[in-house]
């Protein structure tokens, strides 16, 4: 009798057992397809995107983008003597000629480049960048990045977002909110190489900047440059009126001396957002996370 007993105890312990670890294993594999969705996702959404914007600046027209007529507007300041904003052999020309003048090309605000909302984060990327006036070395300057109003030039918009790029391979991220003046000097650096275009990611919180030179990508992790990514301090409530988080595109061109030329040639700008199933499947694996810990505290 008493080997029966312990024997059926014995078989009760090993199925109790058996079900524990069948449990866990799901519970284990519940966790890796979470991780691994969550991992697939995050490399998505740096590999896969919508491109919501673009232009080559191969039509002949500065005003009409690839797909949209009208998109820029050229800004000239009275006090150049350029030639403005031209367009031919596939790049956008912009030329300020004088003492300290700004020639620019803006959008209007549209929320096809709100920056504070899904799908975020968004990626505007400018390429085939050269600048060819006769202003010696750190006196031209191409600006490209976000505006709270448009068209508009950066420092006449109430917020702004945006990065300088020098003729000496120096590069400037500032922000301005509610027209507050002085604007926000986030980082002033050399980088030694020739800029041939950048890239400005966005999200409600953060930003991140990479710089594309002759010899080379620089992000957060060059040089040393930490500041080329980190929190950008706008709120949405600021940006802009009624606070919709709706932006601009511009491209401008500086020159910071007397009687002088700064010509910016662009060759091309797109605007990315992330992949709708990107972010669905980042929320699955979520759901696959949560869902395994519910189970888990209430399994008993």
């Amino acid at each position: 009798m008493l080997k029966k007993i312990l024997t059926s105890n014995f078989s009760l312990i090993t199925r109790e057992n058996s079900l524990m670890w069948t449990k866990s294993k799901l519970y284990l594999m519940a966790l890796v397809a979470g991780l691994g969705l969550i991992g697939a996702s995050m490399v998505s959404t740096t590999q896969a995107a919508t491109i919501v914007f673009e232009d080559h600046f191969d039509n002949g027209s500065v005003a009409n983008s690839d797909s949209v007529p009208g998109f820029w507007t050229t800004i000239t300041e009275s006090a150049s003597t350029g030639n403005g904003a031209t367009e031919a052999g596939s790049l956008l020309t912009l030329e300020a000629t004088g003492v300290h003048p700004r020639t620019s090309v803006s959008s209007a605000v549209s929320n096809t480049f709100n920056f504070f909302t899904a799908p975020a984060p968004m990626v505007y990327t400018m390429t085939g960048l050269s600048l060819t006036g006769n202003a010696p070395s750190g006196n031209q300057i191409l600006r490209m990045g976000m505006l709270s109003d448009g068209p508009n030039r950066m420092g006449d918009s109430d917020d702004s977002f945006g990065i300088d790029l020098r003729n000496d391979g120096a590069v400037m991220i500032r922000s301005r909110i509610n027209n507050a003046g002085w604007f926000t000097y986030l980082d002033y650096k050399g980088t030694g190489a020739t800029i041939t275009g950048a890239e400005l990611t966005l999200d409600a919180t953060n930003y991140a900047v990479r710089i594309f030179t002759s010899t080379g990508t620089i992000d957060q992790n060059t040089l040393n440059w930490s500041a080329l990514a980190g929190p950008h301090g706008m709120a949405q409530a600021d940006w802009g009126t009624g606070g919709t988080g709706d932006s601009a595109l511009f491209l401008e061109t500086q020159v910071t001396g007397g009687s002088l030329s700064s010509i910016a040639n662009v060759g091309d700008v797109t605007v990315a957002v992330p992949e709708p199933a990107t972010l669905g499947l980042l929320a699955v694996g979520m759901s696959l996370l949560v869902l395994r810990g519910y189970r888990h505290g209430t399994a008993g």
